[in-house]
């Protein structure tokens, strides 16, 4: 099988369907002529030329190998597309039929000659070769969210009409240096950008040092840089007329219509017009707050585009996740919030609401006294993932559509960074019913007077 690029569309739901190819030598006469590819680069603007003419997009390039269908030291070096999401696919044995799509090695470009790597489990739900069997799923399970909110309320008249008018949504975030090399700013960040990317269909560019050592125990690569385009963000200098993100620091000359900046301090999190001289009191910081902050910043930033109303940018909205009374100021100091500084060894919870807080228990960098003891129950319900999934959940992509969400306790979301070892924990498939809350594994809040227990959904906090 002579090696080619594959082409065709993205789709709405973050996936790709490729209809039609372009051999290397149809391109560059030489390509082949060493026995392995070596590509002209010259020749990369008749690509873009076809691509025009036919509406199309680069979605992957294909080649074959002798033996197996891992990567060489070649192909992590120099991707033909150095794009992030680029995939790469090889396919083993000179692609001998049959070839099977278990054995297709597929590999997705994060950028900064980073990959990730589809595991073999997984590569037949990446990959379908046929007919997509989008019949398996009816309209509503393939819109996206914002689609339908557009055709709900009038905005668009027609799914293509509202699909180009939520690709114009763009956003900026910046992060500068000082506040890149903390945890926590690093935290509201790529918070920021993992639910942007779900509403801001244009895009999101991502201004910080990439290059810094990604702090954050996540598992979306060593740097900085490698976990924002892991996340769907692109790192490049700020573009003009975007509405733009500054996390933490102090008062800026605003720039543009729309410039807020998202601080955070002890429990409290919030956002301010980017040249107004205010942060919250300083406090230790809880590591919700942090994303607190980045969520409420990506909100502000969809009002101002989705619905102008003269307000969004340029007021101060907070709140406490000890006190979230309204009569509590965010920005004010508040004395009664505690340190964190241990989490439940046993935490439980029902499926649907489960991916909610999955990203958020990956914040904390040492959140029990002893890890190896932690246990992560997760009670699965009937649903699949649809291709509208992507669009509201924030561990869900097109990978993943046709399955159901495994339990934690064995996702890399839980992952030691440094010893690859995940929690113990197991996955229940069970309808919950009436005695849910008396299975020997679901953890109880303590029952004692003058106790407030604060829940975030499924995690639970002690207020004496």
């Amino acid at each position: 099988m002579p090696p080619r690029r594959l082409t065709g569309r993205y789709r709405a739901d973050g996936g790709a369907r490729i209809v039609d190819f372009i051999l290397y030598d149809d391109l560059d006469p030489h390509a082949l002529d060493t026995g392995i590819v070596r590509f002209d680069g010259r020749h990369f603007g008749e690509l873009w030329d076809i691509c025009k003419r036919r509406g199309l997009s680069v979605i992957a390039d294909v080649h074959v190998h002798p033996g197996g269908s891992g990567q060489s030291d070649s192909d992590r070096a120099h991707p033909m597309i150095s794009r992030a999401g680029h995939i790469a696919l090889i396919l083993p044995d000179f692609a001998r039929p049959p070839v099977r799509t278990a054995s297709i090695g597929i590999y997705r470009y994060l950028g900064n000659k980073t990959w990730h790597v589809v595991p073999a489990a997984a590569r037949r739900r990446f990959l379908h070769i046929g007919v997509w069997p989008m019949s398996a799923f009816t309209t509503a399970d393939t819109l996206h969210r914002l689609v339908k909110q557009a055709l709900d309320s009038g905005e668009a008249v027609s799914i293509a009409e509202a699909e180009a008018l939520l690709a114009g949504y763009r956003l900026a975030l910046r992060l500068d240096d000082a506040q890149a090399r903390d945890s926590h700013h690093q935290a509201v960040l790529l918070t920021a950008v993992a639910l942007a990317r779900r509403v801001f269909l244009g895009g999101v560019t991502v201004a910080a040092a990439g290059g810094l050592p990604l702090l954050t125990p996540l598992p979306f690569g060593r740097t900085l840089g490698e976990a924002v385009v892991a996340l769907g963000a692109t790192l490049a200098s700020l573009p003009d007329g975007v509405p733009l993100v500054d996390v933490g620091g102090g008062a800026l000359a605003r720039q543009g219509n729309f410039h807020i900046r998202a601080l955070f301090a002890g429990w409290r999190g919030g956002i301010v017009p980017a040249h107004v001289d205010a942060s919250p009191a300083p406090g230790p910081v809880m590591a919700l707050a942090p994303m607190l902050a980045a969520a409420l910043a990506v909100n502000e930033a969809f009002l101002f585009l989705s619905a102008p109303t003269g307000a969004a940018g340029r007021r101060s909205v907070g709140l406490s996740l000890w006190d979230p009374s309204p009569t509590c100021d965010w920005l004010g100091t508040q004395a009664d919030e505690p340190g964190l500084t241990l989490l439940p060894s046993r935490l439980w919870g029902y499926r649907p609401w489960t991916s909610r807080p999955g990203l958020s228990l990956g914040a904390w960098s040492s959140p029990h006294a002893d890890p190896a003891k932690l246990k992560l129950v997760v009670l699965q319900d009937v649903d699949v993932i649809t291709p509208s999934a992507e669009s509201t959940s924030v561990l869900s992509n097109a990978t993943l559509i046709g399955s159901k969400i495994v339990g934690y306790g064995s996702s890399p979301s839980r992952r030691d960074p440094a010893t690859q070892s995940a929690p113990d924990g197991r996955e229940i498939s069970r309808f919950p019913d009436k005695e849910l809350s008396h299975m020997p594994e679901s953890p109880t809040a303590p029952s004692c007077r003058n106790t407030r227990v604060v829940a975030f959904r499924h995690v639970a906090f002690r207020r004496d």
